[in-house]
């Protein structure tokens, strides 16, 4: 159904969300001369405060303000008249908080300008973006690895008389 034909929507919603936070990421530190490099105390505020965001406006709107320019929303599976709420948006970035965890281990552990630090994270951003894309492409909901992990699904929101119809006409004479 093209309600859940939200690909494209979804990956420009996270290029306008980090556009979003691009004055906190860059000029930020520029402003108050923070040293970014190798700081967990940065990376810890940074992308807490991303993943804050994420998970309040996730809980409380269905959507960050990507997906609401995008007009796109992130409901329940199982309801989709119904947000996930906190306790769904947290598992649903929960592979972002891994990876949080993951980095600031390797920079407290000085191997964050390593090769062997990026090669660890090289392989495991690989790795999950592959996971995403195979379980979006092969589901008909087009639901990723995070939406399955909160029990959400992501719909489009812009013309649902659109899908609607599209669901109806797709309904057998009898029903």
């Amino acid at each position: 159904m093209k309600k859940y034909q939200t690909f494209v929507q979804r990956l420009a919603a996270s290029i306008l969300d980090a556009i979003v936070f691009l004055p906190i990421n860059f000029f930020l530190p520029l402003v108050f001369n923070i040293n970014t490099e190798g700081s967990v105390s940065w990376s810890l505020f940074s992308n807490g405060l991303f993943l804050f965001y994420s998970i309040y406006a996730h809980a409380s709107y269905g959507y960050t303000l990507g997906k609401k320019w995008m007009n796109i929303k992130v409901v329940r599976n199982d309801n989709e008249a119904e947000l996930i709420g906190f306790s769904n948006a947290f598992k649903r970035d929960s592979i972002a908080i891994l990876f949080l965890l993951l980095e600031i281990m390797l920079i407290a552990k000085h191997m964050d300008d390593t090769a062997t630090g990026s090669i660890i994270v090289l392989l495991t951003s690989f790795g999950w973006l592959i996971a995403e894309l195979i379980t979006m492409l092969l589901n008909p909901k087009r639901r990723s690895v995070h939406d399955f992990l909160a029990g959400s699904v992501v719909i489009d929101i812009a013309q649902p008389e659109k899908w609607q119809g599209n669901f109806h006409a797709e309904k057998s004479p009898e029903q």
